[in-house]
């Protein structure tokens, strides 16, 4: 199931400039060989910290770094790996799979 779920996401996300998917479907991904690196640009243009994840080859979730309110980091990662934003208290607010390209992805 997660495969099929998986391949789905990567037809999104090569049609777009990077993929977001809701939530909920967050139970269902899984990263993926690391074979094309990137870089995925967060800036959180809110008024509160935001946390970001990994989701590992296993679909768990791997705490990487809060990112403080109105800033901006970049993470290099691979185009088959989904990273979750979530508020302070864990609660997701989406997930992003990254392009072959650099992307800014705003978080509001």
């Amino acid at each position: 199931m997660k495969q099929l779920i998986l391949s789905f996401m990567i037809v999104i996300y090569s049609a777009a400039s990077y993929s977001y998917t809701s939530c909920s479907s967050e139970q269902y991904l899984v990263s993926y060989n690391s074979t094309f690196a990137t870089s995925i640009k967060f800036a959180n243009v809110s008024d509160n910290p935001v946390k970001l994840y990994w989701i590992n080859y296993s679909g768990k979730r791997e705490f990487l770094k809060q990112i403080a309110a109105n800033s901006v980091y970049v993470q290099q990662t691979y185009t088959t790996h989904p990273w979750v934003v979530t508020d302070k208290n864990n609660n997701c607010l989406n997930v992003y799979y990254p392009d072959g390209q650099q992307r800014v992805i705003n978080i509001q």
